[in-house]
């Protein structure tokens, strides 16, 4: 980790990374407790994907190891609440398929 930055610099990137963690953790918890996802647009969730992604490939290029902590997490709570969006949608086709 560079913590070679001003201390603004570090102070603002901590802060990111601790609110990145605030906000994905309940989000995900919840998601992951109740095992649905049926108010979380399918859109929403590849946005979110790309987006990290490439927050986290400019982590990389710059190599700024706070961009890349902060990305890694929402990576990791992105596919999180994706895998309960697939099996979300494969109980729908097999209740669908059981009620015909």
């Amino acid at each position: 980790m560079d913590f070679s930055a001003s201390p603004e610099v570090l102070t603002f990137a901590i802060l990111g990374n601790f609110l990145n963690l605030a906000y994905n953790i309940p989000f995900v918890y919840l998601v992951w407790k109740n095992r649905s996802s049926k108010n979380i647009s399918g859109l929403f969730l590849i946005l979110r994907f790309c987006g990290s992604v490439s927050w986290f490939i400019y982590g990389i290029i710059v190599n700024d190891v706070w961009v890349m902590i902060s990305y890694i997490i929402t990576l990791i709570a992105t596919i999180m609440i994706c895998y309960i969006k697939i099996l979300d949608k494969i109980k729908k086709k097999e209740n669908a398929v059981t009620q015909i």
